[in-house]
């Protein structure tokens, strides 16, 4: 981190009562440039106030509140060992800069530290480095109807990347307004989920992003849909697409479950994915569906077509309706074909678990890892960045 010399120093108070922790964060402080440790007891004001959780969370929120108000300090970064969501929820609702969960990991802090010194930059208008950030491979899964198995798909492509490609980030964004189910999928319990985030949309970056998703396994993380229908259905297009800009600059790879909408929020998502995964059953009501969901994006002109890829989910060779006659009736080539397995698919979603862990050597499992690996692009090898979910 380069040095100004004539930017202050950021004053910073560490009122952490854990001595392992309290150690852990003046070494971080001490081996950053423009920052200095507060010691002195008597001062009354402090840029960065580093603030331990303890047995009284409500006070302490409270107590946060009122210095940021007042101005006493600038800035408040929270840490706490516990992460219910009685503690976390609440402290990202103080207007706290940042949330630590302890142990401490040495980058997060550091990250945290350094983005407040590039805001005191800005602030004092020097010029500074830019750092582009390739943004991560966006798949959206769209059905053509309810009840064809777009989360079934949507879920099970996510987990079959993280299995795939276990050294690269994951999110898995629950777009269904109406209702959504991932979270049942991988039986996953959390308060938290995008309406929280859109709430306080003027805060979104990728620190306070990391915050709202809760971790399924090691680089598979989940946005979950908000717990009511009201919540969702008044999020603007606009900053829906924000909240998944920010997740593609934070990810290698986005599979975003988007249900059956098609209203002004879903194409804002489709314009912005490399892949549209459009989920159909070979049955009559289906295909007209996907006929019609195709010559809407062709008016619009925003989506390219070839960016549309047609998914025959629950297939049987024996069809009354075949590829061929799906084809012709859509004007549309079928990409690929999931096989029907509906009682191993009935019993994963009954148990919240992937279909790999169910049915590892299925055929219906090997097919979602060949279409995962297929619908991502692999002109170059994906670069692993810095990011605050690693």
């Amino acid at each position: 981190m380069t040095k100004h010399n004539n930017l202050q120093s950021i004053s910073v108070r560490i009122a952490v009562k854990t001595p392992a922790v309290s150690r852990a964060l003046e070494e971080i402080v001490s081996t950053l440039d423009g920052f200095e440790q507060q010691l002195d007891e008597k001062a009354t004001q402090t840029d960065v106030l580093v603030l331990e959780v303890g047995d009284n969370p409500a006070k302490e929120f409270e107590t946060v509140r009122a210095l940021l108000e007042d101005g006493v300090v600038n800035q408040v970064f929270l840490t706490s060992a516990k992460t219910t969501t009685d503690i976390l929820l609440p402290a990202l609702r103080t207007g706290a800069k940042q949330f630590f969960q302890q142990p401490l990991v040495f980058q997060e802090v550091q990250q945290a530290f350094v983005d407040i010194h590039k805001e005191r930059i800005a602030g004092e208008g020097i010029a500074v480095e830019k750092v582009s950030i390739k943004p991560g491979k966006m798949v959206s899964v769209l059905g053509a109807k309810g009840g064809v198995g777009t989360t079934t798909v949507a879920v099970n492509l996510a987990v079959s990347l993280n299995r795939l490609y276990p050294e690269k980030t994951i999110a898995l964004v629950d777009m269904n307004r109406v209702l959504g189910e991932v979270t049942v999928f991988l039986d996953l319990q959390t308060e938290f989920n995008w309406d929280e985030l859109v709430k306080n949309i003027s805060r979104l970056d990728p620190a306070y992003l990391a915050k709202a998703l809760i971790q399924s396994a090691p680089g598979l993380y989940v946005m979950p849909a908000p717990n009511s229908i009201e919540s969702g259905s008044q999020v603007s297009s606009q900053v829906m697409k924000q909240v998944l800009e920010t997740t593609k600059n934070s990810f290698d790879f986005v599979i975003v479950d988007a249900g059956t909408q098609v209203g002004a929020s879903a194409f804002r998502i489709f314009s912005s994915s490399d892949t549209i995964a459009l989920i159909t059953t070979l049955s009559l009501p289906c295909i007209i569906n996907v006929k019609r969901l195709l010559g809407t994006m062709r008016l619009l002109g925003s989506i390219p077509m070839n960016n549309i890829n047609i998914i025959a989910n629950r297939f049987e060779k024996k069809s009354a309706i075949s590829l061929e006659d799906t084809e012709k009736m859509t004007g549309h080539s079928v990409y690929s074909t999931l096989p029907n397995d509906y009682q191993k698919t009935l019993e994963a979603i009954n148990t919240g678990k992937p279909l790999v862990d169910v049915a590892k050597n299925s055929q219906l499992v090997k097919s979602l890892n060949k279409l995962a690996e297929s619908l991502i692009v692999k002109e170059e090898p994906v670069v692993k960045r810095k990011s605050w979910f690693w």
